[in-house]
């Protein structure tokens, strides 16, 4: 996580902190993102949302969601993409979803794709080199070719 900005890195220090007290609280048997941790995680991000130290468009974005916090959600798509403003190494990277329709772009282990077509939540992308299909999710961070 070092290579988040500081907002992203406190919201994911949050994320996993309530998954601790979750645990802590109401023992092995929850789910990871169940009702448990989905309260706790909620009363973490209302707590530091009252120290006022996230910057409005952040704020916002968690006032909305904060109720009804999501591990992977398009809700947490919208943080996300928010959170991505702060970041100070996003020279040439886009998301999947910025990526234009048979595009190629390349992730950061160096493997090649052809963006496809929007299926639900996820976006068909094809490996140039083997051919096989991946999904990915429409906020990671690739480079465009």
């Amino acid at each position: 996580n070092g290579n988040l900005n500081r907002y992203a890195f406190l919201i994911t220090l949050l994320h996993e902190l309530a998954h601790l007290v979750a645990f802590v609280q109401f023992g092995n048997r929850i789910t990871p993102h169940g009702k448990e941790w989905k309260r706790v995680y909620g009363s973490f991000l209302h707590q530091f949302l009252q120290l006022d130290i996230f910057p409005e468009d952040i704020a916002e974005e968690i006032e909305r969601t904060k109720h009804r916090p999501a591990a992977g959600s398009c809700a947490e798509d919208d943080l996300l993409r928010v959170l991505r403003k702060y970041d100070a190494d996003g020279e040439g990277k886009k998301l999947v979803e910025e990526i234009p329709m048979n595009a190629i772009f390349r992730t950061e282990d160096g493997r090649i794709f052809q963006r496809g077509e929007r299926l639900r939540k996820r976006i068909r992308c094809v490996e140039v080199e083997t051919g096989k299909v991946y999904l990915f999710s429409p906020v990671y961070e690739v480079i465009s070719e």
